[in-house]
């Protein structure tokens, strides 16, 4: 097997950009964490854009700030930024995952037995 060896940023021209082609898994986790603590779609996207700026590129976290997020967006960068972002697809399964029925299902489920234990100690209160 070679020598394997970890992709490079790839420099987008037109914006004097730098961006790095994968987040970490614990990058992906903090977006999800974040984003899951909002229930409207512009905090939601503000967030997920702002954050892949932050952990995706060389933009200082003061310039991001700065300009606020409209200019990336209005501007191109941010859907160039998220092109060549490879791993992009785990980000978007992460955050749906966290938000399914299915998981929440699992999660009532899962307190189903302590829950039921509590009642038949302390009986139910109104």
């Amino acid at each position: 097997m070679k020598e394997l060896k970890e992709l490079g940023s790839i420099y987008l021209k037109d914006f004097d950009v730098e961006v790095y082609p994968y987040l970490s898994l614990s990058q992906i986790q903090k977006i999800i964490n974040e984003v899951l603590l909002v229930d409207n779609f512009e905090e939601r996207e503000s967030i997920i854009d702002y954050l892949i700026l932050c952990y995706s590129t060389n933009i200082d976290k003061k310039i991001i700030d700065d300009l606020g997020s409209d200019i990336f967006i209005k501007s191109g960068l941010m859907d160039k930024v998220k092109e060549n972002i490879i791993n992009l697809d785990k980000l978007i399964e992460g955050i749906e995952y966290h938000e399914s029925t299915g998981k929440a299902l699992r999660m009532i489920a899962k307190n189903i037995p302590n829950d039921f234990n509590n009642i038949l100690k302390n009986g139910i209160s109104e």
